[in-house]
């Protein structure tokens, strides 16, 4: 699949896929480096008790990883496998 279709079929996704929950927090994370649970419940409009099942099921599917910096901090981001997707996501 080359550049073009890729960006045609992820531009697809994102129209069929909008208000998908998963889909609203992996295209938020696209946009950063790494975000806490509150700033990323904020910015994908999701509440922190519900993105919490979300976050677990992404990051059982290696779609996310979670970083401790501090016992009452959490760090959520793209693991590295997909950090391509920041490239395609942020023009759509």
């Amino acid at each position: 699949m080359d550049t073009n279709d890729l960006h045609k079929f992820l531009h697809f996704l994102n129209h069929v896929f909008n208000d998908s929950v998963m889909w609203r927090i992996i295209k938020t994370l696209s946009r950063s480096e790494g975000l806490t649970l509150r700033e990323l419940a904020r910015r994908s409009e999701v509440a922190p008790k519900t993105l919490y099942k979300y976050i677990d099921a992404l990051q059982r599917k290696g779609v996310v990883e979670i970083y401790r910096p501090g016992p009452r901090v959490m760090i959520i981001k793209l693991s590295e496998r997909y950090a391509w997707l920041r490239q395609y996501l942020n023009h759509t």
